[in-house]
């Protein structure tokens, strides 16, 4: 897109997302910077609206569920300039290792929402250290907000043994993910990523951050990431890492 310096210096810059000017053109796609979580332990209190049952995800065709999650994620940052096969292929890849590589604790927890035109919401998980976390959380576009991630979240933690530590991570630029994880119970870690992220948009709100402003903000960022390497802080992304297997039989 066609930009003028005095123009780009005016845009927005909301959490999560980069902004470049090349010979005259701006080019804007997310950092891939992420948030973290852990649920506080507050049960959602939701219901499916009335049409739509929340089942276990076993047995259900997978073609199905690739579908469903293909639908949900069309648009999204976290598949940004990714064609949409290339999309549906990562996301049936995904869907794949939840239903085979994962144990029969985990697998029986994951959760679908259908509806008499199909599958329509899937809650996937991954085993990780201590705990599970969200891997794949989806619904299709004509039934969001009508409490279905909600629904199917509240038939996780129920399914799951007690004392289970559940976390989740998404996109910062993913604004959407971050309002549902908060709205049903999930508390951001304040990492130095998300805190970089954050404090640069807050910074152009009220103009463009001067090169002190940046100075300063590299240095802050540099000494946090620097405090967590060197032992004296734990890894903040460690806890929401999925526990890596190989296919039953591979050696």
């Amino acid at each position: 897109m066609p930009v003028s310096a005095e123009a780009f210096d005016r845009l927005p810059r909301p959490p999560g997302w980069k902004y470049e000017m090349w010979d005259g053109r701006l080019r804007l796609e997310p950092d891939w910077r992420h948030e973290i979580a852990r649920w506080t332990g507050v049960v959602p209190d939701a219901a499916a609206p009335s049409g739509v049952a929340i089942e276990p995800v076993e047995g259900t065709e997978r073609a199905s569920l690739a579908n469903a999650a293909a639908a949900a994620f069309a648009g999204s940052p976290d598949f940004f300039a990714v064609s949409d096969e290339r999309c549906r292929q990562r996301l049936a890849e995904g869907i794949a290792e939840a239903l085979d590589l994962e144990p029969e604790w985990v697998r029986r927890a994951q959760r679908l929402a259908r509806a008499e035109e199909g599958v329509v919401g899937l809650l996937l998980l991954r085993e990780v250290e201590g705990g599970v976390t969200l891997e794949t959380v989806g619904v299709r576009p004509g039934w969001r907000r009508r409490g279905l991630g909600a629904a199917m979240l509240q038939a996780v933690l129920g399914a799951l043994p007690d004392g289970v530590d559940v976390r989740s991570c998404w996109l910062i630029a993913n604004r959407e993910s971050g309002a549902w994880h908060r709205s049903v119970g999930f508390d951001v870690l304040p990492t130095s990523v998300s805190l970089h992220a954050h404090r640069i948009a807050e910074r152009w709100t009220s103009g463009p951050p001067t090169l002190g402003d940046l100075t300063r903000l590299r240095d802050e960022v540099r000494a946090r990431e620097g405090h967590e390497r060197d032992g004296r802080a734990p890894d903040p992304f460690a806890f929401a890492r999925p526990i890596h297997r190989r296919p039953t039989g591979v050696g």
